[in-house]
């Protein structure tokens, strides 16, 4: 699942984080999943998913620069076996917080690479900046990093990428048009054409798909990428709904590796 939380300092009025954090609670109590990465989630949020979600690890360490600072933790079923978990800016300078290319705001991804039946996964989560260009500049840092590091294995990326599936980001990652055999070979859990996932506490599109879960290697998707249009005390968990999919790892190098290009 990847799930957008809304940071908890924002003036939301009805829909302040005091307000609405019961309705994730039972969302998340709801739809149950193994892996989870969060978006735009404060200090005292992190408390929060921890205490709601006692049985799960929550990988990747706060690099906090100042009070309206937002992290992008993964919290993982501890059935799966931690190996490694970094933080990467998506800037020129990858290992430290940092901003580049006109960014308005450090942007970062947790990566963790996990491992399940002796199968071994990377699963990447992230929130990109605003602007196409910078965008564009941000996921080839990500997928340099899954050049680098884990181009024979299985890798699961997702987020909130402030873009649709018909922006420079996606078509890089998924090698789609104008990036044919120079960009990513991700594809898509989500069906086409994808639904919105962002509403602003309107339960109505606004910008349309921009929160994805993209996978590549030999991986099954066993239930395709689904939004989960829902409210609890009448009150939406966020400004972005949450997007889960279901995938089943091979263990035996039977699956067939993921064919990209987009759509």
């Amino acid at each position: 699942m990847t799930f957008n939380l809304r940071h908890g300092w924002a003036d939301d009025g009805a829909h302040s984080w005091a307000q609405r954090c019961h309705s994730v609670a039972h969302l998340l109590e709801r739809h149950p999943v193994d892996v989870i990465g969060f978006q735009e989630v404060n200090p005292d949020q992190i408390g929060f998913l921890k205490s709601t979600l006692p049985g799960h690890l929550c990988l990747g360490e706060s690099q906090g620069q100042g009070p309206f600072w937002e992290d992008r933790p993964i919290f993982l079923n501890p059935a799966h076996r931690v190996l490694e978990v970094e933080t990467l800016s998506l800037s020129r300078t990858p290992s430290r917080p940092s901003k580049s290319w006109g960014s308005r705001f450090i942007r970062q991804a947790t990566r963790a690479l996990i491992r399940t039946g002796g199968v071994e996964t990377a699963v990447y989560n992230t929130h990109l900046d605003f602007d196409e260009p910078t965008q564009l500049h941000q996921v080839r840092v990500i997928w340099g990093r899954v050049k680098a590091a884990d181009l024979e294995r299985p890798v699961i990326l997702m987020g909130d990428f402030n873009s649709t599936p018909l922006g420079a980001a996606y078509r890089f990652l998924t090698g789609g048009p104008g990036f044919r055999g120079h960009g990513g070979d991700f594809g898509d859990a989500a069906a086409w054409p994808q639904a919105f996932s962002y509403h602003h506490f309107t339960g109505q599109p606004r910008i349309g798909y921009i929160d994805w879960i993209l996978y590549r290697g030999r991986l099954d998707l066993a239930r395709p990428a689904e939004v989960l249009y829902e409210k609890h005390g009448g009150l939406f968990p966020s400004d972005h709904f949450p997007v889960r999919a279901a995938f089943d790892l091979d263990p035996d190098g039977r699956a067939q590796p993921v064919q990209a290009g987009g759509r």
